[in-house]
């Protein structure tokens, strides 16, 4: 759950390296942000995100995800 607008919003957290590196590819990366995608676009999770990674935006753009927001990260030392 995330918090949007005062909301509490079932969301999926999409992990950009949880492929091992030596089966990363173009092809597995589109596959499985367009299954992530459609799972939204459904209505079986209402959002989803991602920790911002320059290396994902063109998949990003050919699955055609949206960018609404700046992800804030906090932490207390």
């Amino acid at each position: 759950m995330v918090r949007v607008r005062g909301n509490d919003v079932l969301c999926w957290n999409c992990g950009d390296f949880s492929v091992d590196q030596k089966y990363r590819s173009l092809g597995i990366a589109l596959k499985l942000r367009r299954a992530a995608k459609n799972a939204v676009d459904k209505g079986t999770v209402d959002a989803l995100y991602a920790h911002p990674n320059e290396r994902m935006a063109v998949i990003y753009q050919r699955v055609g995800h949206t960018c609404i927001g700046q992800m804030n990260r906090f932490a207390k030392v």
